[in-house]
């Protein structure tokens, strides 16, 4: 495996495990503040976390956009 490909792996190793986390927050805690701080600080886009996981129910996912729309401001 070389290096590029190698990198590519962890970084998705690394995505999976901060979706994960997210829902995690959502599902569980309910706190949208910290989940939209999580994507804000690792530079998330909503496109990969919806490609990521079902866990999460439209409105979690425009709260969640609401949420990093209003801390970005």
């Amino acid at each position: 495996m070389n290096a590029q490909m190698k990198n590519e792996t962890e970084k998705s190793t690394l995505l999976a495990a901060l979706v994960v986390d997210l829902v995690r927050v959502i599902r569980n805690e309910k706190d949208f503040q910290k989940a939209a701080k999580i994507v804000i600080e690792n530079n998330i886009t909503m496109t990969e976390i919806v490609s990521r996981t079902l866990r999460l129910s439209v409105f979690d996912i425009a709260k969640l956009s609401d949420t990093v729309i209003e801390l970005k401001k």
